[in-house]
Parts: C-alpha cells; structure tokens; sequence
C-alpha cells in the first residue's frame, strides 16, 4: 500500500511538472497569435501603428498630417522609436519643461518603412511647426544646453 501511494504521489508530481513546463513553454504560433493581439490592442489605443504597414512615402505624408492635427491640439511631440536611453537626455528635459514637446515612442527596435517614414514626416512638420510658433529652432537651442552643461 505505501509503495502504491508513493508512485501515484510520483505520477501526480511528474504530471504537474510537465503541465507547468507545457504552461511556460507555447508554440511559436501561439505567441505570434498573442503578440499579434497585442499589437491591435495597441493599435486602437495608439493611432501612429498605423504607420506599420505602409510604404515610407505614404507613411510620410500620414505623419505630416498627424503633425498638424497634433499641433493644432497643443500635442507637441517627437516621434521615436528603437531602443532608449533609461534616462531622458538633458535636451530632452529641457524641451519638455520648456516648451511641453515630448519625445513619444511609436516603435521598438523592430520597424518597418513604415515606421521609419511616418516618423520622418511627422518630427519633419512638427520642427518646422514649431520654429514658426517659437521664431527660433528650439531643437538646436536645447542641443546648445546640453552641450554647454558638459
């Protein structure tokens, strides 16, 4: 009898080992198919995911106008992407406690033409946006802060 109740105890344990295993470990597909639920969970919180699947030119033209609804929304923003620094920058500071820009992520390290366009176009007609509300170019005044704070 104990030797029974010894391995039904050994097959219970042999069984949650390997359901907790199967538990940590799913196949490719199904975390692909939860990242990409993911994504449009996202997408619906975040409009600049749109930018993803277009081509750069295209993509480009979407961030001008992003831009501009953002500037007309008092959203000043620089769009980034890849990986950042844990600590904003001293430029980075400056322009948020100064002018309220903020540097927003859109992406990681993985884009796509997209991405990389949307952002082109969008930080491009918010710079030139915002020399023309400031009359200077704030982004090179920020820079002549960091580099004389060194």
């Amino acid at each position: 009898m104990k030797k029974i109740l010894i391995l039904a105890y050994s097959v219970f344990l042999l069984g949650y080992a390997l359901f907790a295993l199967a538990e940590k470990t799913q196949p490719l597909g199904t975390e692909i198919k939860n990242l990409a639920e993911e994504a449009k969970y996202h997408a619906k919180l975040d409009r600049y995911n749109v930018f993803y699947p277009l081509g750069e030119n295209k993509a480009y033209k979407r961030g001008e106008a992003f831009a501009v609804e953002d500037f007309e929304n008092g959203n000043y923003r620089v769009l980034v992407y890849g990986l950042r620094p844990s600590n904003t920058t001293l430029s980075e500071e400056y322009l948020r406690q100064n002018y309220g820009i903020e540097f927003y992520p859109i992406a990681g390290c993985i884009v796509s033409d997209g991405i990389i366009g949307g952002a082109k176009g969008y930080n491009a007609k918010m710079k030139s946006l915002l020399k023309e509300k400031y009359g200077k170019d704030v982004f090179k005044e920020a820079e002549t802060v960091e580099r004389e704070s060194e």
